[in-house]
């Protein structure tokens, strides 16, 4: 801790103790939201030993449906942007929304694939590996994008 009562972060600035706890509620807040998020729209029901949420069901609307859940799973990525998390690992969330929005709009095929895909449990999991490496905190070599560069499906980061 620094004679002026902020604690030294590994980047370029230094945060206050006071907006450090701060971060670590946010962190676990949104933490909370998205495993209930992912459960509501991925894995809430159980029948015959699969695991499926609302995407599917709100999958049977036609084009309504796709919109809302995509929507709805937008708001997970909306929540990793005002915790930092880099270009990268946005991309790969935007991805994974983007490939359940697609490939979920064919008519029953796409049912099957909402079921399977789990974009939200995937999402959840980009979050949690993130925090889990670097706390609630961003700093500068977190907000670069720069860290892992394999981290995109596709390969381009």
């Amino acid at each position: 801790m620094a004679a002026d009562g902020s604690s030294s972060s590994s980047g370029v600035f230094s945060i206050p103790d006071e907006l450090e706890e701060m971060l670590d509620d946010i962190s676990k807040k949104s933490m909370e939201f998205a495993e209930e998020l992912s459960e509501k729209l991925d894995t809430k029901y159980n029948c015959c030993g699969v695991n499926f949420g609302f995407d599917p069901i709100l999958g049977l609307i036609p084009l309504v449906g796709d919109a809302v859940a995509v929507f709805i799973a937008g708001s997970l990525v909306l929540r990793s942007v005002v915790l930092g998390l880099p270009k990268c690992k946005l991309f790969h969330m935007g991805y994974n929304i983007g490939t359940d929005a697609l490939l979920g709009a064919c008519p029953i095929l796409g049912d099957i694939f909402d079921v399977s895909f789990k974009a939200n449990v995937k999402n959840t999991e980009v979050l949690r590996k993130f925090l889990a490496k670097h706390g609630g905190a961003p700093n500068a070599d977190q907000m670069d994008g720069t860290e892992d560069p394999k981290c995109c499906p596709c390969g381009c980061c």
